[in-house]
């Protein structure tokens, strides 16, 4: 049984995607179990409506707004609890989406005319769009579900992806700054329909510092030069929104909480190339409070983020690029001891180091497949 699981430890964008393109090369199928671009037959469709309320929401919080993309997923995601949202299959079936979208617009249209003051939606216009999706997908939609059970009983190479990371999941992330979905490896079997003895090699993936786009605690944040630097030279700014991401060092706390939930087995560190040139590097290692008081574990209660510093490690760092290096004894001492230090704070051995934005510039410890 060759299943693989990748999954993101921080607050997104940690590089999962290149490390996705690396082990898709020798898969089977690859699954993208949650999030905006969902997998199989149990996908939901996401609807005009969706999108402003997303954005109309946004809009009316102010100071206090998520910061969402505003692609309409949580709403999606709301509906789908609620128990009135249209599936990918809904869409071959005209009667089905016109029964079930004639509610849904009513219910949305009275929330932007009496709530938002906003212009209303006209049905046939979204019904007649939706049901030329349909035509153009209809040939896509499978029993996923049946599909990848019987690929991992066969033993064939599965490889599952995850969007976000865990600390944007709805349940054990800094809420209500998260996501609609769970972005862990537990959101595999709900997403995909595995069960969870399938699940074999977790593979956790990481910056070598830490980033956050939207708002929400952010313990090592660096409002500062040196913020700035690793802004500049990882060309930080949101893939979807294009804005600023918010940079800091590496919180190991957060890091070791989700490695904890997420059951990782193999270590993925991302951009290590972007920390050459910084002379110190430093490591959260623990949160204290306003009376000095040391904590080792990530807090359920965001609201107790706000009142929490960074306890921190200063490590020497190093001058040379490293973006060349092929194995781990190329880099320098001081990048191999910053290694070394993440690898025994979390007891994770690493799996790959990216030293480069190219899909070839990594250092791969260990063979998987």
């Amino acid at each position: 049984m060759s299943t693989y699981v990748v999954v993101g430890l921080q607050y997104g964008d940690e590089g999962k995607g290149k490390i996705t393109d690396v082990l898709s090369a020798k898969s089977d199928y690859v699954v993208r179990y949650q999030g905006g671009n969902n997998a199989g037959h149990t996908v939901h469709a996401d609807f005009p409506y969706h999108i402003l309320l997303d954005t109309y929401r946004e809009e009316a919080a102010g100071n206090g707004k998520i910061g969402t993309t505003k692609r309409g997923i949580g709403p999606c995601y709301e509906d789908k609890f609620s128990r009135c949202g249209i599936r990918a299959i809904d869409l071959l079936h005209p009667e089905i989406l016109k029964t079930k979208l004639e509610k849904n617009i009513k219910d949305k249209n009275i929330q932007f005319e009496k709530v938002f003051n906003k212009p209303t939606l006209d049905f046939d216009t979204v019904y007649n769009q939706y049901l030329e999706f349909g035509k153009t997908i209809g040939h896509r939609i499978i029993d996923s579900v049946t599909e990848i059970n019987d690929a991992i009983a066969k033993d064939k190479t599965v490889l599952f992806e995850g969007a976000q990371a865990l600390m944007l999941d709805v349940d054990f992330g800094t809420y209500p700054f998260v996501t609609s979905s769970s972005p862990s490896t537990g959101g595999v079997c709900s997403g995909a329909g595995v069960p969870p003895t399938s699940l074999k090699n977790l593979i956790g993936v990481t910056k070598a510092y830490c980033t956050r786009v939207g708002n929400g605690p952010f313990l090592t944040e660096l409002d500062d030069a040196q913020g700035e630097k690793i802004r500049a030279i990882g060309h930080e700014f949101g893939a979807t929104t294009g804005r600023p991401r918010r940079c800091g060092w590496l919180d190991l706390v957060a890091l070791k909480h989700a490695c904890t939930i997420n059951g990782i087995n193999h270590l993925v560190v991302t951009k290590l190339d972007v920390l050459s040139g910084f002379e110190t590097i430093k490591v959260c290692t623990a949160y204290k409070d306003k009376n000095e008081t040391q904590y080792s574990h990530h807090t359920a209660l965001t609201e107790e983020l706000y009142d929490l510093e960074p306890v921190y490690k200063s490590l020497d760092g190093w001058t040379e690029d490293i973006s060349s290096a092929t194995k781990l004894s190329d880099l320098p001492q001081n990048a191999q001891k910053y290694l070394q230090f993440m690898q025994d704070f979390l007891s994770i051995d690493l799996y790959l180091v990216s030293v480069g934005p190219d899909r070839a510039q990594n250092i791969i410890t260990k063979e998987l497949f």
